[in-house]
């Protein structure tokens, strides 16, 4: 009987294959299973004999160096830090502005309280004192004053503000200036013409709490006399006077009398100046006419134009020419 057992064998490989041959016919060699059976890596020795790398001892990886600093780097950067400390320049922020505190000084009208036009006879005002650090004013009711401080970058602080309690039925404003005071925190500065006007601003409002407007007639201050009245000159040397335009005063010589008055600034009228409440004595004099002339066209003044050259016109309401002065240099503010 003739053997078939060599055949039933190679029978039996080609129709089972190997376990290796099935794994790539299911899995494939793209498939994505965590399960893949890798075959041992084998390797040729110095010998020429076949070694199984798997079973070689593995070199091991330099391992990465971490990034967190060490203890001792980080005590040096402290060190460091405390050595060499970043320089915050807070002095500089809180360094008064005394250019800007001399630049506030004198009274200001209020003309604006969060956008709206203040109007009325009693103006409200506020009055800078820069050499003492103080203001005082009216808030259009009672008098308030209080200490200021003006520092760089035009940043400003108000504080111990106080105010009389009179009950007043006429005064809106009142309240609102006294709390736009209070929180004032910056400031700007303005010249439009002959005008100052200074807005006092918050940080948390982009509408100014208050505007202010301040004459520049300080050109006014000091000691004159008198040249031409109504286009006619003037003979009597002595007709001058002395104008105090922080205190709203004139007084002098008004030919043969000694006059007293007070100065009036319309803070509506740019270049504005009036002369009210005018009292003399009542000497007799060789000269009373020009002496009445002089003192009813200084009644009559409404405003003023610096000619220059020591020289200024005293205009009435319609703009004509009433008085000419001319300065007298390096008179003393008392001069009578």
């Amino acid at each position: 009987m003739k053997k078939i057992y060599p055949a039933i064998l190679l029978a039996s490989v080609m129709i089972f294959p190997s376990c290796s041959v099935m794994q790539k016919m299911f899995l494939g060699k793209e498939s994505k299973s965590d399960t893949t059976i890798e075959k041992p890596q084998q390797s040729t020795d110095s010998e020429g004999q076949i070694t199984d790398v798997m079973s070689q001892p593995q070199k091991e990886e330099p391992k990465t160096k971490s990034h967190k600093p060490s203890k001792a780097q980080i005590e040096q950067a402290e060190n460091t830090a405390v050595n060499h400390p970043i320089k915050v320049d807070h002095e500089a922020e809180n360094r008064v502005d005394l250019n800007m505190t001399q630049a506030l000084n004198g009274e200001w009208t209020i003309q604006e309280v969060n956008g709206e036009k203040v109007s009325g006879d009693e103006r409200p005002y506020i009055n800078f004192e820069s050499a003492s650090g103080r203001f005082y004013g009216s808030n259009g009711c009672n008098i308030i004053n209080g200490d200021f401080i003006v520092k760089a970058g035009n940043k400003i602080e108000f504080a111990n503000l106080i105010s009389t309690m009179k009950m007043c039925e006429n005064a809106p404003f009142e309240m609102l200036i006294n709390t736009g005071i209070a929180q004032a925190t910056s400031f700007t500065l303005d010249k439009k013409g002959n005008e100052s006007y200074l807005e006092l601003k918050s940080n948390s409002k982009s509408t100014p709490l208050l505007v202010l407007r301040r004459h520049n007639l300080d050109f006014l201050n000091g000691a004159w006399r008198v040249i031409t009245i109504d286009g006619h000159r003037v003979t009597a040397a002595n007709m001058k006077f002395v104008i105090d335009i922080n205190e709203l005063s004139i007084h002098g010589n008004a030919g043969c009398n000694i006059m007293n008055g007070q100065v009036i600034i319309d803070p509506d009228s740019p270049n504005s100046i009036q002369f009210g409440n005018l009292i003399t004595t009542r000497m007799m004099c060789p000269d009373q006419q020009q002496e009445t002339e002089f003192l009813v066209a200084l009644e009559e003044v409404t405003n003023c134009v610096n000619l220059g050259n020591g020289r200024v016109e005293l205009r009435d309401r319609a703009g004509n020419e009433k008085i000419v002065i001319l300065s007298i240099p390096n008179a003393p503010i008392n001069e009578e």
